[in-house]
């Protein structure tokens, strides 16, 4: 990492990190604040804010309103038909998912210090990801791109190929279902294993450089170190090739620094500063609370690669085309 962009992220970690508060955590066997465990991130709040709320922190009637809507499939399907309508674009067809299939019902906007928050992203203040115009092109065609391109399994998405879904960071999101997350620490290694998709993210504490740190890797090469009660944990190494999640694109220069701190026996306070110049006009940061969960409730995610949906999908877009039809979108799209 170069000095100036180093210090450019220390800085702005520090900034939410001193707020942490006094709480000590508990030392595991190590002597290093404990971390393991099951943790959520699940809520309805996601990276960049929508467009039915303006601030960071929404009024409490704002909040109540946004939630009332995301819990209401009736209203939800709705307004998006209204919105396809007032663009000029067909409905979208009925695939016949049933309302029980709706994922987690009754969620809240998330909470960060007792605050409501409408998005993750704190910088920039408008919480919107600061995308260069060759990012927001790259994002546009790539997206285009994997809505219509059925040719192999290569052009899939990771997630539809069942590779990788990347929820355990970095950045962690919040993927909206299956979102838990277990922390397993030890003198040398600390692992986060993701429910969705059961990715397992290695951040090596005892070596100043990670193993293979030249081989691009979907969630890029994960070194850390405590600074009192936080952990510092910084990633550099990304597989450029990744399909947006999230809206989150990184390059292979991308620069990614986090702070996990305990602020209570059940949360953890998460920041995270990403600095990549070939995506974005400026470093962004976000934060959010990760919540303590019963250790039973981590499901397994029964997904894996070469899955005979993917196989399903190829052979009816190679229908299609033998019919004469181009495949349609999986998700609507144009």
């Amino acid at each position: 990492m170069d000095a100036p962009t180093a210090v450019v992220l220390l800085s702005l970690l520090a900034a939410g990190g001193a707020v942490a508060g006094e709480y000590r955590a508990p030392r595991n066997a190590f002597g290093a604040p404990e971390l393991d465990g099951v943790w959520t991130d699940l809520s309805l709040t996601e990276l960049q804010r929508p467009e039915d709320l303006k601030a960071l922190v929404p009024t409490p009637a704002e909040a109540a309103a946004f939630e009332r809507l995301q819990n209401d499939p009736d209203a939800l399907e709705a307004k998006a038909a209204a919105e396809r309508k007032k663009a000029g674009k067909p409905p979208l067809p009925d695939v016949g998912q049933d309302q029980s299939e709706y994922p987690d019902p009754d969620q809240k906007l998330a909470r960060v210090r007792g605050e409501p928050r409408s998005s993750f992203l704190v910088q920039p203040s408008d919480g919107k990801l600061p995308y260069t115009p060759a990012a927001r092109a790259w994002i546009r065609a790539r997206t285009q791109a994997g809505n219509r391109n059925f040719d192999d399994p290569e052009t899939r998405p990771l997630n539809e190929r069942c590779l990788a879904n990347l929820a355990s960071g970095p950045p962690i999101l919040n993927p909206g279902f299956n979102a838990h997350l277990q922390i397993v620490q030890t003198r040398d290694d600390i692992a986060i294993l993701a429910e969705m998709t059961h990715d397992v993210r290695i951040i090596h504490m005892a070596r100043a450089t990670p193993p293979a740190a030249a081989v691009p890797a979907w969630m890029g090469r994960s070194t850390g170190h405590w600074v009192g009660e936080s952990l510092i944990v910084e990633t550099t190494g990304f597989n450029p090739r990744e399909f947006p999640r999230g809206g989150v694109v990184l390059s292979d220069q991308a620069q990614v620094e986090e702070r996990f701190t305990r602020t209570g026996p059940k949360t953890i306070l998460y920041e995270f500063t990403v600095a990549d110049p070939a995506n974005y006009t400026q470093p962004w940061k976000g934060e959010m609370e990760l919540t303590a969960a019963p250790a039973n409730s981590l499901l397994e995610y029964a997904c894996h690669e070469g899955n005979y949906a993917l196989q399903g999908i190829l052979a009816g877009a190679r229908k299609a085309e033998a019919e004469g039809r181009v495949p349609e979108p999986l998700d609507g799209g144009d």
